[in-house]
């Protein structure tokens, strides 16, 4: 199923982030400027480290994921290289990224692997699932919040209790 802009636009505020943007850059530039903040994987330092190019940066589904198309090294010398598609959801988080030796010859075949991956690909319940992750994860921390804020007045009464105590003996 396809996400709308309003789709889109809902759920980067509930994530409490922003749809991702084209600004009509140099790929680079466009992949900095939207990953930035939300994933190490476009910086300049990791991009040298792993011998990478961003040959192509594009928001896909109204702003919901972000892809590039990458030329990396696929040997520590960067002998031979490949290409590969990479997307990112609005988390930062990585969905598809082949290894490498998963690594495609041209671009052209890097992209027609990642839209045939991507013609399968569930975003909505991606998103819903990653919304109830973080449900379960809130409501965890709501009850060690509350039983810590217990033991505190747990603490606090044993503390004023004491001192009566101490007061009355003294």
């Amino acid at each position: 199923m396809t996400i709308g802009i309003e789709a889109a636009r809902h759920i980067a505020q509930t994530l409490q982030t922003s749809p991702f943007t084209e600004r009509r850059q140099r790929p680079l530039d466009e992949a900095q400027d939207n990953l930035g903040g939300r994933t190490y994987y476009a910086d300049t330092q990791t991009l040298r480290f792993h011998k990478a190019r961003i040959l192509s940066a594009r928001p896909i589904s109204c702003g919901a994921f972000f892809l590039i198309i990458e030329s990396c090294a696929l040997d520590y010398q960067n002998t031979r290289r490949g290409f590969r598609a990479v997307l990112f959801d609005l988390t930062g988080g990585i969905l598809y990224r082949p290894n490498l030796e998963q690594c495609r010859r041209t671009r052209d075949q890097a992209s027609a692997d990642f839209h045939k991956w991507f013609g399968t690909f569930d975003g909505l319940g991606h998103y819903c699932a990653e919304m109830n992750r973080r449900a379960d994860t809130y409501a965890q921390q709501i009850v060690q919040l509350q039983d810590a804020a217990a033991v505190l007045v747990q603490l606090q009464d044993a503390a004023a209790a004491l001192a009566t105590i101490e007061g009355v003996t003294a």
